[in-house]
């Protein structure tokens, strides 16, 4: 376990817990993930109110964080959200933790992904619901039968022109759960097959597509 201490008393320490996703599985961090976070927290708790003082609030103070459930990011644009291909369209952008002070969620870590994947570059923390959103979402598919029978991959899928935001357990079958907020015909915590989620992106991804080719060609 890597552990991490800032300087002076009552710094917060940082490490990765033992996983307890049963039939989700989670990646491997990579080799300088933890070094890299940590460098981070420590900037943002020494600069970043908001950090500081969401950290400060929660039931441990800042005597410890845990960072985990490692998993990558995937996000697509709306062009590859009505692609045939889907969801192989999506791109892998990055690696994902989830911070946790005790029992509480503290927020969603970010690292982008770069050519050289032992050098990896913060990308920013997520304070607060969504977190708990994520992990809620988790829960869910834990309970569902064909995770019950098979190991499926965690991942995280996000399509920012939609604003929309999933789980996808990545096995034998691809199974996606809706993480909130939700745009309005998005049921939060659904669960969707492939096919299923595709459908119901269909008319946000076609608004959104016609939304931007009529900004590139506005009517004179």
């Amino acid at each position: 376990m890597l552990i991490w201490k800032g300087p002076g008393a009552g710094s917060p320490a940082i490490s990765q817990p033992e996983e307890t996703i049963m039939s989700i599985t989670t990646r491997n961090p990579g080799p300088n993930d933890l070094a890299t976070i940590s460098n981070a927290l420590e900037r943002l708790l020494r600069t970043d109110s908001q950090t500081r003082d969401t950290v400060a609030n929660t039931a441990l103070g800042a005597s410890h964080v845990e960072i985990a459930a490692a998993h990558s990011v995937y996000t697509m644009t709306v062009d590859e959200v009505l692609s045939p291909t889907f969801p192989e369209s999506s791109k892998d952008s990055g690696r994902r933790y989830i911070a946790i002070v005790g029992d509480e969620q503290l927020g969603l870590v970010g690292l982008l992904s770069t050519e050289e994947q032992d050098q990896p570059q913060f990308s920013g923390i997520r304070l607060g619901s969504l977190a708990t959103a994520f992990v809620r979402a988790i829960e869910i598919g834990e309970e569902l039968p064909p995770v019950a029978e098979a190991d499926y991959e965690l991942r995280a899928l996000h399509i920012p022109a939609l604003y929309v935001t999933a789980i996808w357990l990545h096995g034998n079958t691809d199974i996606f759960i809706t993480v909130p907020p939700c745009p309005p015909t998005i049921v939060a915590y659904a669960v969707f097959s492939p096919a299923e989620l595709t459908e119901a992106l269909r008319e946000l991804a076609l608004t959104a597509r016609e939304f931007d080719e009529s900004s590139l060609f506005p009517d004179n």
